[in-house]
């Protein structure tokens, strides 16, 4: 097996706005996320938060602790949350044993203790997704399928936002530090993940994309109303959220049409109407270390068109903020 990391810095909000692409790629996007018998992953200082994959084939993979934790177990002050998003697979925490299935979750508390990830079976591995967080305290370890979740279904068709959050690893089901975590999965027809836009002040958040065609490509909209950037993202990439750079005021679009093989070439993306994208399913997991707390405010979106350049179908995506999970 093989360890890999890096560390990414954090940056000035004013300092932000002077990126080009390549600059905003380089420090918010996270292209690899699994590789065969590797553990892969991204040491933020924001936060100090953590965002990663572990993708085992044949091997045990241990979760080996970095040097940036300066710690003896990943876990020692850390709690983490985990997501399966391939095949059947096994998270070994100490003495404890968890099997997940597609789309489940695990929570482990902090504690001195060695953790590994397995696959059952080699031709369908498992691909484990995690996020992790600095602790204060210990919670137990918990698995929590999407029959646990708290589920809110959000938005409608005729917004193109027709959703259902599955709020899975998140204070209303299991107690945390500081780790949120949850499942939102799209509607037919419906491009918008996150829609009305809305604000967190006072936390950062990394989003993972999964169940994304090849073919297909995600425009991940971040900064201020009027300072926005985009990011074109692939499916299993996953982009990091500061509070100062991106999460006041983020969107997040599907865009199902995209026949690119780079999506920093996109030009003359139209967005899949119900009947074109009627048996389409997107997903994406949502992250959010935070306070518990739900403070909302408010913040007015431009249309896509006039973010990009492109002229989608009309998607209607004026709106007030609102808190998730």
């Amino acid at each position: 097996m093989k360890t890999n990391y890096e560390i990414r810095y954090a940056a000035h909000p004013e300092d932000a706005k002077s990126y080009d692409t390549t600059r905003i790629r380089r420090d918010f996007l996270i292209e690899k996320i699994f590789v065969p018998n590797e553990v892969n992953m991204v040491y933020s200082m924001y936060d100090r938060m953590v965002v990663g994959g572990a993708l085992p084939v044949g091997e045990v993979l241990t979760l080996e602790a970095i040097d940036p934790l300066k710690a003896p177990f990943f876990l020692t002050r850390r709690e983490m949350g985990i997501y399966n998003v391939g095949g059947p697979g096994i998270v070994k925490a100490g003495d404890a044993t968890f099997e997940l299935d597609y789309k489940e979750a695990l929570y482990l508390g902090s504690g001195d203790r060695e953790v590994t990830f397995e696959s059952k079976d080699v031709k369908n591995p498992a691909q484990f997704y995690f996020n992790s967080v600095t602790a204060h305290r210990n919670y137990p370890d918990k698995k929590v399928t999407k029959a646990d979740a708290i589920v809110a279904e959000m938005g409608s068709l005729e917004g193109s936002n027709h959703r259902c959050i599955n709020k899975m690893l998140v204070s209303q089901v299991l107690p945390t530090c500081q780790l949120q975590m949850g499942m939102t999965e799209l509607k037919p027809g419906s491009v918008w993940n996150t829609m009305p836009a809305h604000v967190h002040s006072r936390r950062m958040e990394a989003y993972f994309y999964f169940e994304v065609p090849d073919e297909h490509a995600v425009c991940h909209f971040m900064g201020e109303v009027d300072e926005t950037r985009h990011i074109w993202m692939k499916g299993d990439q996953a982009a990091t959220v500061p509070r100062e750079v991106g999460d006041h005021k983020r969107l997040v679009i599907f865009i199902a049409d995209l026949q690119l093989s780079n999506p920093r070439e996109a030009t003359g993306v139209k967005f899949l109407n119900e009947a074109e994208a009627g048996h389409k399913s997107y997903v994406t997991i949502d992250f959010v270390p935070s306070s518990r707390s739900s403070a909302q405010k408010r913040s007015v979106v431009h249309h896509p068109a006039d973010i990009i350049g492109i002229m989608p179908q009309r998607v209607n995506v004026s709106a007030s903020a609102s808190s998730s999970a």
